[in-house]
């Protein structure tokens, strides 16, 4: 069993952004290995949950989709799938639109967790909202997360407080800014981004 699996989703369908932002480039690289590249020096294994979709046009290696009782039914689908299929005491999630997120953010979060003791999902909260996609779950609540499903929760957010989950403030971290969470759902956001 691993200690850490990195979970990257890239399974959304952009309609905002107008293209896959999976395969958005940010200097010289798409936006899902951005993420994988924030996740690797933290953990032992990342796969990369996305649809079937757009499944082809990933390299061969650990890429899912949902399984098909809970296909295209959200993060926490995608999360719930790689937490079945992956056996890990802890899975760090990411999306594949925080192009300007580093590892250094990753080791700051774990290094928070272990500090303070926190046995539930953490995720980081900076400029004025909880980020429940920039988040650290735990094995222990596999089944705790097919319970909501099956009762027809589809909400990050709310499955990450079911679940108890304690928010991390970005500004309690060394080194972290509000560029770091910038979540890219428009070309507009993504040029602002750029510029912070």
């Amino acid at each position: 069993m691993s200690s850490r699996t990195g979970v990257v989703l890239a399974g959304g369908k952009s309609r905002r952004f107008g293209r896959p932002k999976a395969f958005e480039t940010h200097e010289g690289s798409y936006f899902y290995e951005r993420s994988e590249h924030a996740l690797l020096p933290w953990t032992d294994q990342v796969v990369i949950q996305t649809s079937l979709e757009l499944q082809p046009f990933f390299p061969e290696g650990k890429v899912y989709t949902d399984m098909e009782k809970w296909r295209g039914e959200g993060p926490m689908a995608g999360l719930y799938t790689a937490m079945k299929r992956e056996e890990s005491e802890h899975f760090i999630l990411l999306p594949c639109d925080v192009p300007f997120l580093t590892p250094e953010v990753i080791g700051e979060m774990i290094v928070w967790k272990k500090e303070n003791g926190i046995t539930v999902p953490c995720a980081l909260k900076g400029s004025g909202r909880l980020h429940p996609l920039i988040s650290i779950w735990e094995a222990k609540d596999t089944d705790k997360i097919n319970h909501l499903l099956e009762q027809g929760e589809r909400s990050a957010h709310r499955v990450f407080l079911n679940l108890g989950g304690v928010s991390v403030e970005a500004a309690a971290l060394k080194g972290v800014t509000g560029k770091h969470l910038c979540n890219v759902n428009t070309e507009d956001e993504y040029k602002k981004g750029s510029l912070l």
